[in-house]
């Protein structure tokens, strides 16, 4: 005999429509969304009690609860990321809410914390998003944020002594960044302040920006924006700093727009052109061709290319008829257009 319906707290449905490509959505529950709202915290209490009802009576939870409990201590260990010769990695106990920064110096020294979010507030909400060596392995940008919001702010810290640099970036949610040979700059992704886009779009056109340390970062030079709003920019330089590039993930296929950062009186930088996915597939685009990830060279018109560290969507590398732009030596590549 099947058991009874549990007695499940009513849930009232709205009268929201959204209109998508001429077509009419209901939406009755979209009041669900708003998590400050006194009656969708009421109704998630009810909720949360029916749950804690059933499964107080399930004889086998204890059991289970312990075993879960030493299965989650086991903990965890990143991959390390080799950089200059030292070795940066995360690890985190079973016990730790955040995972911990780990520099080691060489294969066989010591390992020394670097950043520890778990020291930062004390319900352990805080967490590090992302990291970014320089080159040179001197120089540390990382990103925090608060409370599961993903929201980073990117800060810069001296490796060896551990010292914050003054440096702060907000709204660099997800960053991809590409340091300058001589750690005096980055070139990073970063999100539109309230205001500076229609209202609701601020998680939307993700940009690229150049910021030389100890500057202010409101006056960042603006590098390159997708035509689109939804699409997807991420950087990569080649080893001597002299090309920026930058491929921008939207569908099944991925453009890639190169520009020089030095020898200035040259043009200015082309528009994109488009690497169809997978490699050694040619594009549409007249005299592309793509080839494989990581490719660290740059031969005649073939531009140097990289897959980004930590899982980064990577762009391939382009063979082009017709050489990029360049801007002023030492400056940051001008702006496509």
């Amino acid at each position: 005999m099947m058991s009874s319906r549990p007695p499940y707290p009513p849930t009232s449905g709205g009268d929201e429509v959204e209109i998508l490509h001429g077509e009419s959505i209901p939406d009755p529950y979209r009041w669900l969304e708003q998590g400050d709202d006194p009656r969708t915290q009421a109704w998630t209490a009810s909720q949360n009690a029916l749950t804690e009802s059933l499964l107080a009576a399930v004889p086998a939870r204890a059991r289970l609860r312990a075993r879960l409990d030493e299965l989650l201590s086991i903990g965890a260990l990143s991959t390390p990321e080799p950089v200059a010769g030292r070795y940066f990695y995360q690890r985190r106990d079973g016990r730790q809410n955040q995972p911990v920064l780990y520099v080691r110096e060489g294969r066989d020294g010591e390992d020394r914390v670097l950043i520890d979010p778990n020291h930062l507030d004390a319900q352990g909400t805080t967490a590090l998003d992302w990291f970014y060596p320089s080159e040179d392995g001197r120089l540390l940008a990382y990103g925090l944020s608060e409370n599961g919001s993903e929201q980073s702010l990117l800060h810069v810290l001296e490796v060896d002594s551990g010292a914050p640099l003054p440096d702060r970036i907000p709204r660099t949610r997800s960053a991809d960044l590409a340091w300058l040979p001589d750690g005096s700059g980055f070139y990073y992704t970063r999100y539109p302040a309230e205001g500076e886009v229609p209202e609701g779009e601020e998680h939307y056109h993700r940009s690229v920006f150049f910021h030389r340390l100890g500057t202010d970062s409101a006056r960042d030079p603006l590098i390159f924006r997708p035509a689109e709003k939804e699409h997807w920019p991420g950087v990569g330089l080649s080893p001597d700093g002299r090309w920026l590039v930058i491929g921008v993930a939207r569908t099944f296929d991925q453009p890639i727009s190169t520009c020089r950062t030095s020898s200035p009186g040259r043009r200015r930088c082309r528009s994109p052109r488009t690497c169809r996915r997978p490699s050694t597939a040619r594009s549409s685009a007249a005299g592309c061709t793509c080839g494989p990830t990581s490719t660290r060279r740059r031969t005649g018109s073939t531009w140097w290319t990289r897959s980004g560290p930590r899982g980064r969507a990577g762009v391939r590398s382009c063979r082009r008829e017709r050489m990029p732009c360049s801007t002023g030596s030492g400056s940051p590549a001008r702006r496509w257009r």
